[in-house]
């Protein structure tokens, strides 16, 4: 990795959001810090940004080292039978600094996981289409392509993150709030809200569904996305209304595969694409 400054954690917000946001599969995204607490806000906001989308963000932050590595690994297999081609990130902390805990041991469980998720490439590109946040110290900065050249060469993001300071704010950096609310974009705001809640009712349902019930609960998921792109597209929130709409193709690839290729299959996955 090239040396370059350490960039404050809005900084580094503003620029890794989008790789997270608009990738259309697969998006390794890595963070050398040097705690938990420099990245703390970090984690917060793309919590907050992935609340109320399709599916939430998964976190994995082992606090032992004893079998870190595979822990790890099961759960990106596990988040991926869950959500399938749904593009929820996974955000994986392995800064773990515990004086009881001898550093070789945890640096160990570091290098097997980085040689893990090298030879597990493949299958992160061609299956695992979400982007994935991989946090480690800052020393390993100059470690990590050595140990897993193939990993490297397909990430999306990388940057050293600077110490948090005590005043950095656990909301959104400056430029993600929202707007003041006038009486029109109060109504607006409504109607997003409705929307964001339909697609979370629906995932809900799909989730619940027996097998008699789960394509038909799936169709309404897609649905719900559908009005919710459209939506925050007439009002150019096009981040919002871009991953609705990868979601929205995502799932209708699902449909097509259990239903089909019917005449309303295809026409619904038709519309998903335009």
């Amino acid at each position: 990795m090239e040396s370059n400054p350490a960039l404050s954690p809005a900084d580094v917000w503003a620029e890794m959001r989008l790789h997270m946001e608009w990738s259309a599969g697969f998006s390794l995204c890595v963070l050398f810090a040097p705690s938990d607490a420099a990245t703390q806000a970090l984690a917060q906001w793309a919590d907050d940004a992935w609340a109320w989308r399709t599916a939430p963000m998964t976190r994995v932050n082992p606090s032992q080292p004893e079998g870190a590595a595979q822990a790890v690994l099961q759960s990106l297999h596990a988040h991926h039978q869950r959500w399938g081609a749904v593009r929820a990130p996974v955000w994986v902390s392995l800064l773990a600094q515990d004086p009881a805990e001898p550093p070789p041991r945890w640096d160990a469980e570091r290098a097997s996981l980085l040689a893990l998720l090298n030879e597990s490439r493949e299958w992160l590109l061609r299956e695992f289409a979400s982007p994935l946040v991989l946090n480690l110290p800052t020393p390993w900065a100059g470690r990590v392509a050595a140990l897993a050249p193939d990993l490297w060469h397909v990430r999306a993001y990388t940057a050293e993150v600077a110490m948090a300071s005590p005043s950095t704010p656990a909301s959104v950096p400056a430029g993600d709030h929202p707007r003041v609310l006038t009486p029109s974009t109060e109504t607006q705001a409504l109607t997003l809200d409705r929307l964001r809640q339909a697609v979370q009712s629906a995932r809900q349902r799909t989730m619940d569904a027996d097998a008699s019930h789960h394509n038909a609960a799936l169709r309404e998921w897609v649905l719900a996305l559908w009005a919710l792109s459209e939506h925050g597209l007439e009002q150019m929130l096009l981040p919002e209304a871009h991953a609705a709409a990868v979601d929205s193709v995502a799932l209708m690839r699902q449909l097509r595969v259990a239903l089909g290729e019917g005449p309303q299959v295809l026409r619904d996955l038709s519309v998903s694409l335009e």
